[in-house]
């Protein structure tokens, strides 16, 4: 085993691909998701799994005969039975019946490897299918296909794909490996393929010596749907149909295994993420997760998701399992996904209570609406909720993030906003909805992030908004006429951009936006050097996010150092970045935050003047498998240090645990997959009094005597365990000591019983999140336990 990661050395060891369903090409219409596009959802979940009864199989794909065979009426009502009724228990924060209900369910049905997902798959297999052809499948795919996309964790990163060479389809390009998949050959996904971020599935399959192909790609873009797929599935994250690879170097065979390096093509693919590597299954290294900050800067995260994004202060009915103080911090997404957690107008007032300040957001319900209560000056509402405002009222608003679901999804009207609106929030906006938003003269902030219904002849009237200071059209139709519109919005502070697709030109455009401080590009593969040579006359800039902008060199950086406002700057996944780039860099005297994960060149050397930047709070290294203990040295002078990542070093040891020990102010401190790192390394972390999060996650040599060091760590909040299978009952009742802890994540500790965690982990009284993925040995009793005693804790499995 430990012979084929060396053989994919650039992997993280625990980001792996494993799915032994294949796929073939279906034909490529223009427009994004073409495959869906002329085929009508049917009404209910049920109604489109019944369809598959009239799905006929793929010529090409007799292998499904077995699964099409385990197909009827009966069966398929049987496996939505199952899946309604674990969804309901498991995400009860959604309606039953609601789209969000739905979409969950979809995607359980489909990661629990049931015929159904067979037959998903098996339809997209054969070259040349016309489109009427789709008309028993596709509903239920397009379900399966939203729901990821709105439900889905965005994940961009490494992987591995495993395939199991042993079906018709595979055993040609097996045994032909070397032409099939020549350098620049395309490997193309038209199905759902799933992944998996666990390290033990790899060796479970490689443990069976059957003949596989495995694909490595250090920036695919897919969605963690973990939260709402069957616990004990491998899958943890799914790409989309259509996806598009090409081989990038040649291929070779390690004992049965076909190795073969490839790179996703973002601007071919229907579908793209927008967010960040997730790190195994917890948090960690969420490194610039979504580019924004909320908007004092002072790079907070959401309370749910901890994705930094633009964040807005929502007003709970009830602590429930959520024990921050109130109002807590959340992105868009989440204020979607639990909007019937939160306080409503209806609700304060029936029990006497004051409705929250001016600046927090409070759900404007329909009861409210048609008692006819003014509505406060930040709400949360539907559209139909809107409409129901007396007109007399609907003035008082200023701020509104518009919930929009398929049941609550009314086109907005020219009188649905308030005229002096100054904040709107909202997605699957289209051209309708855009016109209404454009005669809104004193808007000061707008997200539509996410709204590919917009046409770019629309988009490019935003030149109207000349109020505007924060603009999010991350994931937005934006071309080069757009951007030169944007240009005449000269107040603009904050302006993201991700995954549009910018390119040189465009960014030349924006030049007269000269208050800009915040700028995120994510994902625009498109921009080069040359786009980046005029940088500096952005002379207000303060932020500057470019992860994966994969053309990218030194010679940008050189150019970005001429920024000397920058007090954030991320070059997460740039892997032509080199030791040349730190030493640009070191000149940015204000710089408090470093994102540089995955930038695979740099070195110790080019660490080694890294304390010259003395403001430096924060510094991302995850997946930066040069460094060594040495760059931990060059580290611990930096001494106002709060969060450092670190995660899938794996040259790092316990001596360079010792090196960081004088780091005081750190408050999370992420090793994930430091696998050298010892109970001994542990006892130098516990002089860092000040730490809320550890991530050990796959720190395999960790045992219960080096919690009894973490123990120390009387101020800890979260703390990650995954993978630390010499962890046992007497691990945790040392753990239990730590009063503070929120969050434990306890995945894959096979040593670990029931009797130990039903006991130890109820002494925990702030517990409110517990993860015990692959951890098959724990019982669903001993879990209910847990429930009874810490009401409200969130188990996932």
């Amino acid at each position: 085993m430990s012979s084929l990661i060396d053989n994919v050395p650039f992997i993280p060891h625990q980001y792996v691909v494993a799915a032994d369903r294949v796929t073939v090409a279906v034909p490529l219409a223009g427009g994004s998701d073409p495959w869906l596009d002329d085929v009508d959802c049917q009404p209910s979940l049920l109604d489109a799994l019944l369809c598959l009864l009239e799905c006929p199989l793929p010529v090409i794909r007799q292998d499904l005969k077995g699964h099409r065979a385990n197909l009827n009426e009966r069966t398929i009502r049987a496996w939505y039975k199952y899946t309604a009724d674990a969804i309901t228990l498991f995400c009860p924060h959604f309606p039953v019946g609601s789209q969000q209900w739905q979409d969950a369910c979809a995607i359980r049905l489909y990661t629990y490897e049931s015929p159904i997902c067979y037959m998903i798959d098996g339809m997209a297999t054969q070259h040349g299918r016309v489109v009427s052809d789709w008309e028993s499948i596709a509903p239920l795919a397009r379900r399966l296909f939203d729901g990821v996309r709105h439900l889905g964790v965005p994940y961009v990163g490494s992987a591995f794909r495993v395939m199991f060479a042993d079906t018709p389809l595979l055993q040609t390009p097996y045994a032909e490996y070397k032409t099939h998949f020549a350098v620049g050959r395309p490997v193309n996904f038209y199905q759902f393929a799933s992944f998996t971020t666990d390290m033990e599935q790899l060796q479970s399959f490689t443990r069976k010596r059957k003949p596989m192909i495995v694909l490595k790609c250090s920036n695919v873009n897919a969605f963690d749907v973990n939260e709402y797929s069957d616990p004990h599935t491998e899958a943890e994250v799914l790409v989309l149909p259509n996806s598009y690879f090409v081989v990038k170097s040649a291929p070779h065979k390690f004992h049965d295994a076909v190795i073969v390096e490839v790179e996703y093509l973002p601007d071919a693919s229907s579908h793209r993420t927008s967010s960040g590597p997730n790190h195994s299954v917890t948090r960690s290294l969420r490194d610039d997760n979504s580019a924004s900050w909320c908007p004092d800067s002072k790079q907070e995260q959401c309370s749910f998701c901890y994705a930094f994004d633009d964040l807005f202060p929502v007003a709970f009915s009830r602590p429930a399992h959520i024990p921050f103080a109130r109002p807590v911090l959340l992105c868009f997404k989440c204020v979607s996904l639990h909007v019937q957690e939160f306080a409503t107008v209806s609700q304060q007032l029936a029990v006497g209570l004051q409705l929250p300040r001016r600046d927090v957001y409070v759900v404007f319900d329909r009861s409210a609406a048609v008692q006819g209560i003014p509505p406060p000056p930040s709400v949360i509402a539907d559209v139909e909720t809107m409409n129901l405002v007396a007109a007399s009222d609907r003035d008082t608003i200023r701020h509104v993030l518009l919930v929009r679901t398929a049941s609550a999804g009314a086109a907005i009207q020219a009188d649905t906003l308030p005229r002096l609106l100054q904040t709107f929030v909202s997605t699957m906006i289209n051209d309708n909805d855009m016109c209404h938003i454009l005669t809104l003269g004193l808007l000061q902030h707008l997200n539509i992030s996410g709204s590919t219904r917009i046409t770019p002849v629309v988009l490019q009237s935003i030149g109207s908004l000349r109020q505007i200071q924060r603009l999010v059209l991350r994931e937005c139709c934006v071309t080069n006429a757009v951007l030169a519109e944007i240009a005449r919005c000269q107040e603009t502070r904050y302006l993201d951009l991700d995954k549009c697709g910018v390119t040189d030109d465009g960014l030349r455009s924006l030049a007269p936006l000269k208050k800009l401080e915040l700028l995120s590009l994510r994902d625009c593969c498109d921009i080069t050097d040359a786009g980046l040579e005029s940088i500096s006359i952005f002379s207000q800039l303060q932020e500057l996010y470019l992860r994966n902008c994969i053309k990218l060199t030194d010679a940008s950086v050189a150019n970005i150092s001429r920024a000397q406002r920058l007090r954030a700057l991320s070059l997460v996944s740039c892997d032509k970045i080199t030791d040349a780039s730190i030493v640009s860099i070191v000149s940015l005297t204000h710089l408090q935050l470093l994102y540089l994960g995955s930038c695979d060149m740099i070195t110790d050397a080019g660490l080694l003047n890294i304390a010259s930047l003395t403001h430096l709070r924060l510094i991302s290294l995850y997946s930066c498998g040069k460094i060594t203990d040495d760059s931990l040295a060059s580290i611990a002078r930096l001494s106002q240090l709060q969060r450092l990542y670190l995660g899938l070093c794996d040259k790092i040891t316990d001596a360079g645990l010792v090196s960081i020990a004088s780091l005081t102010q750190l408050h999370e401190l992420y090793l994930g997959s430091c696998n050298k790192i010892t109970d001994v390394g542990l006892i130098s972390i516990a002089s860092l009094t000040q730490l809320k999060l550890l991530d050990l996650n796959s720190c395999n040599k960790i045992t219960d005597a080096g919690l009894v060091s973490i123990a120390r760590l009387t101020q800890l909040e979260q703390l990650y365990l995954s993978s630390c299978n010499e962890i046992t009952d007497a691990g945790l009742a040392i753990i239990a000591s730590l009063t503070q802890l929120r969050v434990l994540n306890l995945s894959s500790c096979s040593k670990i019983t029931n009797i130990g965690l039903v006991r130890e982990v109820t002494k925990i009284a702030m517990l409110c999140k517990l993860i015990l993925k692959f951890c098959n040995h724990i019982s669903d009793d001993a879990v209910l336990k847990i429930s009874k005693v810490l009401l409200g804790i969130r188990c996932i499995r």
